[in-house]
């Protein structure tokens, strides 16, 4: 038993540490790949803070790991009505699009964000990794235009997958033109 599940095994359910235990216990189990026993625990969760906006989060990052449709669009309508933050809101979402595979929205939406607003780290983390993993010309386009005007720069690892992305994209053109 490791150091977080034996603090919430150790706190009482009336002890006002419980709550905070319990959401770490569950994002240690997300992480450790754990799924169904997270699952578990966040019903007991969403049963003692059901309109809390960190619970509705990590039931939206659970619902992603699970291809819960429902919950993602069930978290996902609560969160905007709360007016949740709405880069870590579109994150979630870019998350979501691209465990389903859904190229179209996620290159929306990936292109959305990194026209519109300045991001913080986590969310740039997030985003890129999201971006080079996926393949899509327009999203690392996006990107790479993003970074150029804010002064960043990707590791060389990411830049080589960039540019063999790119050289792909060119040589599908060419093959288009020829056709």
């Amino acid at each position: 038993m490791d150091l977080i599940e034996k603090k919430y095994r150790d706190t009482p359910k009336k002890n006002r540490k419980y709550v905070k235990r319990l959401s770490d216990f569950i994002r240690d189990l997300m992480d450790k790949g754990r799924i169904i026993e997270s699952k578990y625990y966040f019903s007991e969760l969403m049963g003692l803070k059901p309109d809390n906006i960190q619970t509705h989060v990590l039931g939206y990052k659970l619902s992603i790991k699970t291809f819960d449709n429902h919950g993602v669009s069930y978290f996902d309508k609560f969160l905007h009505q709360q007016h949740y933050n709405e880069e870590l809101l579109l994150c979630l979402r870019l998350q979501y699009y691209y465990s389903v595979n859904n190229e179209i929205e996620f290159s929306e939406t990936a292109c959305y964000i990194l026209t519109k607003r300045s991001l913080g780290k986590e969310s740039l983390d997030t985003i890129s990794r999201l971006v080079i993993s996926q393949h899509c010309y327009e999203p690392i386009a996006k990107l790479c235009h993003y970074l150029k005007r804010e002064r960043k720069h990707l590791n060389k690892q990411a830049e080589n997958k960039v540019k063999r992305i790119a050289l792909q994209q060119l040589a599908d053109s060419l093959v288009e033109i020829i056709k």
